[in-house]
């Protein structure tokens, strides 16, 4: 081109000569018409006119049949059309004319596809490739997961959950934290369903406009509203047992003397919704034991035990709570000195006053700590009063019906008035929950305790081993067949008064409301 001479542009030029400047321009650039009609097929689309967009890109792909956009734009327009089956076609030949690292889109779409048609199977590896190259993984694993609990492949479900829960994307987060919770319940695993159904609900409500978001925060609604409401409840059980060398407490030795007795206990109250950030309970629970034996007649007791508890968050992975507990007993007391008469005069009154931290680190496993001090007043033994300050560690995990173990440390220290009464406690324990066939549930553990009397004028000490095993089956609805059987041996430095062993069997029944 002669210098001087502005350069015009090829489309203004074809449009100053006509149609016959376009047709010789396309002529001499064949691209020129095949982009104008794709934009034409856009156009069409635009206007949501489908059919006229198809017959445009047909007649673009009979001149260039590996045009990518207008293959896209045909794939898009069946889709919309529902013509799943000819844009799945599209999309399979998108990939063959696409290099691997540029086929996530097409592998996402024919996944959404094959998901729409419940081709469940067919649609996985397509998503699984979306996510490998990084394209719209989050919702890749949003469809992966909704298809593994569909199949009831729930540990497949929540990992493809988890990755979703974990995303910027409100609105999948949604759905992902609704089936965490579907799936938690499912498990067994309730404060894992409450937290992530709570969880989905809230982030719901932030979401107004979403249709889905509404949708689910109704459906977590209707699982949730049975938990959201107080309740009343009380349980009552009647045992009969032997015991082989019943005692009062540790600090006064064990009696020698062996009776059948009756056992009778209960309790009820009422609970505030577990729903709410904090929840109160309030209850009264009574220990009686009648002893058989006329000599063992001194060591049964009336007990009346109130208690108010505050729990931060009970159905949640995380719980804290207060608890304030009283104890009014009363002892089976010779009216007086050589009396026959026997009356049940105050023994003991006392309190349980502290804090708990529970922790569910997954649906299978929970930590939790203990905390507290425990005032004592003794009607008739002043040097026992004062307080004692304990706190224990427990850890729990649950592997099968027959696997369940538990283990526990604890730190007890009392200050009583009475120097000899004084005591430092250790103690660990290890148990086990097997659920057998029928129902039938079976508790085992071993304790072990050591007690050391730093103050005592006989620097006593002692070393005790607990054995016990007990065991509930149902009986219907509310009542249960419940036994238990346990093996103490207590070894003191002080061995002729505090050393002993001692025996404890008992069966009954119990009922729940």
């Amino acid at each position: 081109m002669p210098k001087g001479v502005p350069a015009v542009p090829l489309l203004l030029l074809c449009l100053a000569l006509g149609p016959r400047g376009l047709a010789l321009a396309e002529d001499s650039h064949p691209g020129i018409g095949i982009e104008s009609m794709y934009s034409e097929a856009v156009l069409a689309y635009n206007r949501k006119q489908g059919a006229e967009a198809l017959r445009i890109l047909d007649e673009l792909l009979k001149a260039a049949p590996n045009h990518v956009e207008a293959l896209e734009l045909k794939a898009l327009t069946l889709k919309t059309k529902g013509d799943d089956a000819r844009s799945l076609e599209v999309y399979q030949r998108l990939v063959s004319l696409k290099a691997p690292g540029e086929r996530g889109p097409y592998h996402f779409e024919i996944g959404v596809i094959l998901h729409r048609q419940k081709k469940f199977e067919v649609a996985k590896p397509h998503f699984r490739k979306a996510i490998e190259l990084r394209f719209n993984d989050v919702t890749s694993h949003l469809f992966l997961g909704l298809m593994a609990f569909s199949a009831g492949e729930l540990s497949a479900a929540q990992e493809s959950f988890a990755v979703v829960k974990s995303s910027a994307a409100d609105e999948l987060r949604v759905v992902a934290r609704y089936y965490l919770g579907l799936i938690h319940f499912k498990n067994g695993y309730g404060p894992g369903g409450t937290s992530e159904l709570t969880a989905a609900r809230e982030l719901a409500s932030e979401l107004p406009e979403s249709k889905m978001a509404r949708d689910i925060h109704a459906a977590a609604e209707k699982i949730l509203a049975p938990f959201n409401r107080e309740q009343n409840f009380a349980h009552a059980s009647l045992m009969g047992q032997y015991d082989s060398n019943i005692s009062l407490l540790p600090a006064t030795g064990a009696s020698g003397k062996a009776t059948p007795k009756l056992n009778l206990a209960g309790g009820f109250g009422r609970m505030g919704s577990p729903m709410a950030t904090i929840q109160w309970v309030v209850a009264y629970r009574l220990l009686f034991n009648r002893n058989l034996s006329d000599e063992a007649r001194d060591y049964e007791f009336f007990t009346n035990i109130p208690s108010f508890y505050l729990n931060y968050k009970p159905l949640g992975t995380t719980t804290a709570g207060l608890k304030a507990e009283g104890s009014f007993a009363f002892q089976n007391q010779a009216e007086s000195p050589g009396s026959a008469s026997r009356i049940f005069r105050k023994y003991n009154l006392g309190a349980d006053l502290g804090l708990y931290v529970k922790h569910q680190l997954d649906r299978h496993a929970q930590l939790q700590l203990d905390a507290g001090i425990r005032p004592q007043r003794y009607f008739s033994e002043s040097g026992l009063n004062g307080n004692t300050f304990l706190g224990r560690l427990g850890f729990r995990r649950e592997f099968s019906r027959a696997l369940n173990p538990s283990f526990s440390a604890s730190l007890e220290r009392n200050g009583a008035a009475a120097a000899d009464s004084r005591y430092l406690a250790v103690g660990g324990g290890i148990a086990n929950v097997l659920r057998l066939d029928g129902d039938l549930v079976v508790n085992l553990s071993l304790d072990y305790l050591s007690t050391a009397y730093r103050e005592s004028s006989a620097g006593r000490a002692d070393r005790s081993l607990s054995a016990r095993a007990s065991f509930s089956r149902p009986l219907g609805a509310r009542f249960s067949l419940v036994g238990e059987g346990s093996f103490t041996h207590n070894v003191s430095s002080v061995a002729e008064t505090y050393s002993y062993q001692r025996a404890l069997f008992g069966l009954g029944v119990s009922w729940v409301l």
